[in-house]
């Protein structure tokens, strides 16, 4: 049998002699027989020509009419891919005997089209010339159905390790490829897609196999538009008898909550698209859907679990830090106020006063230190009120630029509306002062831009269940602060609102100033993100509550004092004994009576001794068993016309509002000045608050 066969048609006398073997093994079955044979029948000879057939064979496959197809080659049908393996299965049916069973891909009547059928021959023989039977049934759905399940369980197993446009690029050149297509792409659709006429050139396309942007003709424009406003699939083949304007198209929408999102679009086909190829375009984009709504919804948890996890975080480092910070505190207010009062006691002259300024010089640079921990714990004293943010950073701005230098340029760009907050002013030059220092150190060594931003967001809930920096949904000022410095890599990221966390070199900072800012931004209930990229710069966004109605504050009328300071009672309430001796020695020089407790317990049983007489009750805040704003409103209750000093490290936040003679409570932190602490009891005694 020679090994390749010629596709002209058969001779006159080659014709006779296959028509008589024809009538011969015909006269063995009958035409109902052959009529009734499912898919395809046909019987060649050693050469592989057809010596006979069914219907099915002649019209679905072959599409010659009968002379044309006695004695023409069956196997020049075969997909060129395919046809050697079915020349070998002749062969192989011819010599052994044995029955073969295979698949192929067949060219259909002739023109572009393959299918896959499965074949199975066997030899026979007729007035002892060997023949070849065999029948073929359609296969094709199968196979591509077998195709979509090894690329779902292949695109499944690999999702994971890949982005978003692999996963359509795969997707896509596998639908190309099943529908026979030259082009396939995906159109994300934007909202002003719907507006114009024409989609030709508004939009993005990726081409399978393409680096460049397609540019679909006018009328594939319209199929593909067509799909969008209607939400269905479309197939657009060409008129037959006629020319068309646009190719063959094939478009799938995607489609979610009554709105395409984006759509699959095929083209190129060299014959009609039919039903088979939609079932796997849309089989395959709702594969592509599925994973990548499932890689964003785990992103989306991922993202919100580390946020969690950051924010519990950094609540423990803020509890150590503030709990580090107040015993510091008790220490340094003895220490503060001793040598305060030795400078006061002994001559400028003498040797000893440069050694006790030098402590006392140390000891409030520590105090600093302790202040920028309790700032991060959100625990600092402040004193809030509303504030118009736009104007209040206008008139830091001279500030801010002493503080870039010649480094950095300082550009404001305010908001085109008022933003009215609730914040302690001095805070929130804290914050500024802080993120210009911190820009101003990332510039290496060109000058760069400093760049302050306010604006007015909206936080929706869906934003804030999802990882957004404002836990509550509502309106807040936003205070943009980007640098074009060296930026911060994203394994440092994570921590830089760490306490004593830094990049800088030894000496250079002590790693508190974000960890301060991070710290007064959740005191004051707002948000804070950082965005960075290494080598780009670095961008802060700070969110703040935006207030509503404003209302103008109320000047504190004072009145005559009652009763002279020198004559006052006062009840002295610490369980820290050097802070209690401290405080007793400065009001007994002052000529105040003072009266001693260590507890809550024992002042209680102090003042109701002493009823109305005394004046003033200067406690601490942390008590064993009662703290001090209980303390002063237990002992209110049987003497109204005490005042109250609460000393504490801690911010004057936690008094709640509906606290007893809340007007007539005064805060002092910890560390204090003695000169401070003395003021603030003169203020009290000499007003009638």
């Amino acid at each position: 049998m020679h090994t390749q066969l010629s596709p002209q048609k058969a001779s006159n006398g080659l014709k006779e002699s296959l028509e008589l073997l024809k009538r011969r093994y015909r006269q063995g079955i009958s035409n109902e027989v052959i009529a009734s044979i499912l898919g395809t029948f046909f019987v060649i000879d050693s050469e592989g020509r057809f010596v006979d057939w069914n219907d099915y064979e002649r019209d679905e496959v072959v599409g010659f009419p009968d002379d044309e197809m006695l004695g023409s080659s069956a196997l020049q049908a075969f997909h060129p891919d395919d046809r050697q393996r079915a020349l070998d299965a002749v062969r192989h049916i011819f010599e052994t005997g044995n029955e073969e069973v295979a698949e192929g891909r067949i060219r259909i009547r002739g023109g572009a089209e393959y299918r896959w059928y499965l074949i199975s021959g066997r030899r026979i023989s007729i007035d002892g010339v060997p023949l070849l039977i065999g029948t073929g049934i359609d296969i094709s759905r199968r196979k591509r159905l077998e195709e979509i399940n090894e690329f779902t369980v292949t695109l499944l197993t690999e999702a994971e390790s890949l982005c978003e446009e692999e996963i359509l690029r795969r997707t896509i050149e596998k639908a190309r490829v099943l529908s026979s297509s030259t082009e396939g792409w995906h159109i994300v659709v934007n909202s002003d897609v719907f507006d114009h006429d024409s989609l030709a050139e508004i939009i993005p396309c990726t081409a399978t196999g393409r680096t460049d942007r397609v540019i679909p003709d006018i009328g594939t424009s319209q199929v593909i538009r067509r799909a969008m406003l209607g939400m269905e699939p479309v197939i657009a083949n060409q008129p037959r008898g006629g020319e068309s304007f646009h190719s063959r198209t094939l478009a799938v929408p995607l489609v979610k909550s009554s709105r395409t999102y984006a759509v699959f679009c095929f083209s190129g086909k060299p014959y009609d698209y039919d039903d088979e190829d939609l079932t796997s375009v849309i089989s395959l984009a709702r594969l592509a859907q599925d994973i990548i709504s499932r890689k964003r919804a785990e992103q989306s948890e991922r993202k919100m679990q580390e946020t969690l996890l950051q924010a519990r975080r950094m609540e423990l480092i803020g509890q150590l830090a503030g709990g580090i910070a107040h015993d510091f505190n008790n220490m340094l207010a003895v220490i503060l106020g001793h040598a305060e009062t030795l400078l006061d006691t002994i001559d400028s002259t003498s040797p000893d006063y440069e050694n006790i300024h030098a402590i006392y010089n140390a000891a409030n640079r520590s105090a600093l230190l302790t202040r920028q921990l309790l700032a991060f714990a959100r625990r600092q004293t402040v004193m809030p009120e509303i504030i118009e943010l736009n104007s209040t950073i206008e008139s830091m701005l001279a500030i801010l630029r002493k503080l870039a230098g010649d480094r950095a340029e300082v550009a404001w760009l305010p908001g085109q509306v008022p933003l009215h907050i609730t914040i302690d002013p001095s805070q929130l030059d804290q914050i500024l002062a802080n993120l210009t220092v911190n820009g101003r150190d990332a510039m290496m060594t060109q000058k760069g831009i400093l760049k302050i931003e306010t604006t007015l967001v909206n936080a929706a809930r869906s934003e804030c269940s999802l990882g957004h920096p404002c836990q509550e949904p509502g309106p807040y000022a936003c205070i943009r602060f980007s640098d074009n410095g060296c930026g911060i890599g994203e394994d440092i990221l994570p921590h830089i609102f760490e306490p004593f966390f830094s990049t800088k070199q030894n000496g250079k900072g002590y790693g508190l100033g974000l960890s301060t800012v991070f710290g007064i931004v959740k005191q004051n209930h707002g948000g804070i993100c950082c965005d960075s990229m290494p080598g780009k710069g670095t961008t802060f966004s700070i969110f703040f509550p935006l207030q509503g109605k404003v209302e103008e504050k109320k000047p504190i009328q004072a009145t005559p004092a009652m009763r002279k300071p020198s004559q006052a009672k006062i009840l002295l309430v610490d369980d820290e004994p050097e802070i209690l001796q401290l405080c007793r020695i400065t009001f007994e020089r002052k000529g105040y009576s003072v009266l001693e407790a260590s507890s809550a317990e024992s002042a209680m049983d102090i003042a109701a001794r002493q009823g109305r007489s005394l004046d003033l009750l200067v406690t601490d805040l942390m008590l064993p068993g009662m703290n001090g704003i209980e303390l002063a409103d237990a002992i209110v209750k049987f003497n109204p016309d005490i005042k109250t000093i609460i000393i504490s490290g801690y911010s004057h936040d936690i008094m709640p509002p509906d606290s007893a003679a809340h007007e007539s409570k005064e805060f002092l932190q910890k560390p204090f000045a003695i000169k401070s602490l003395l003021e603030k009891v003169a203020l009290l005694l000499d007003s009638n608050i």
